[in-house]
């Protein structure tokens, strides 16, 4: 979170914005609709903070923010990197 404020200038937020919402549905229709509700994998209840959604097979909040968060971080670290690498490139006329 910390490149947020640095890389914020850079970054297409209508663009970030669409492979937000696109990744969040892929996952969703994926992990709840094909691997949770088929049994291909389990979370622990024990460990999660608490908040399932019921209505999708007991799915753990935390799925969902990691889903979030994962998009969010590598748009900046993409970012940050890519201005990296363009203020060490010698300037072109």
């Amino acid at each position: 979170m910390f490149l947020l404020k640095a890389v914020a200038p850079f970054v297409n937020w209508r663009a970030f914005s669409f492979t937000l919402v696109t990744t969040l549905l892929i996952s969703i229709i994926y992990e709840v609709t094909l691997g949770v509700a088929a049994q291909w994998w389990g979370y622990q209840r024990e460990p999660m903070l608490g908040i399932f959604i019921s209505a999708w097979h007991d799915l753990p909040m935390e799925a969902v923010t990691l889903w979030f968060a994962a998009v969010f971080m590598t748009v900046l670290v993409f970012e940050a990197i890519k201005i990296h690498l363009l203020k060490r490139a010698p300037d072109r006329e």
